[in-house]
């Protein structure tokens, strides 16, 4: 129902915070850097995103809506950024990170996935704490809330100096229809 982004990571315990605030239902952590991958001459800047096992609001799923199991010692990707990178299922990358001490490290592809997203790199939470050389932290947490306290809970998150952004699902929605409305009488009113 939405989605809280951190200034910079915080440890885990701060997602109990959050989870203490009235319309808060579930949270759930996750941990998010932006790294470069090299393979042969190819590439590519992106985001590697670390997901714990037990997440229920966020997982990797294909096309398909089937959800992907992620290893615990390697790296799932998108189909897009395989592509480009001309890579494949136990292929080794060098992935470089782009934030803190950037840490660097070869390693294996467990799985391709074509998924909705694109460009990605996802692995387990626990993996990519090991690669940052830190403890379990959380840059973005998502949350199932009580619609009918969303305000009160948006103002009470606004709040939270540790907090970038806030984003409801709703109105991101209302957001997009209010303006896919307003382009369609556009087009309208030139068409006719």
């Amino acid at each position: 129902d939405a989605t809280v982004n951190f200034v910079k990571p915080l440890p885990v315990r701060s997602l109990y915070a959050l989870q203490q605030l009235p319309g808060v239902i579930h949270a759930e952590g996750l941990r998010a850097v932006a790294v470069r991958i090299l393979h042969g001459p190819e590439t590519e800047t992106t985001a590697m995103i670390g997901i714990g096992p037990n997440n229920q609001l966020k997982s990797v799923l294909d096309v398909k809506l089937k959800q992907i199991h992620l290893p615990e010692n390697g790296l799932v990707i998108s189909q897009t950024l395989a592509r480009k990178l001309k890579l494949k299922p136990q292929d080794n990358i060098r992935i470089e990170v782009l934030e803190g001490s950037r840490p660097s490290g070869v390693f294996p592809i467990s799985a391709v996935v074509d998924d909705f997203l694109g460009r990605f790199v996802y692995t387990r939470d626990e993996f990519l704490h090991r690669l940052l050389k830190e403890g379990p932290k959380v840059n973005s947490v998502l949350l199932k809330t009580d619609n009918e306290q969303s305000q009160k809970l948006y103002t009470q998150l606004k709040g939270f100096p540790a907090i970038g952004s806030v984003s409801f699902k709703t109105a991101a929605l209302k957001t997009f229809q209010d303006t896919n409305a307003k382009l369609l009488l556009v087009f309208a009113t030139i068409l006719t």
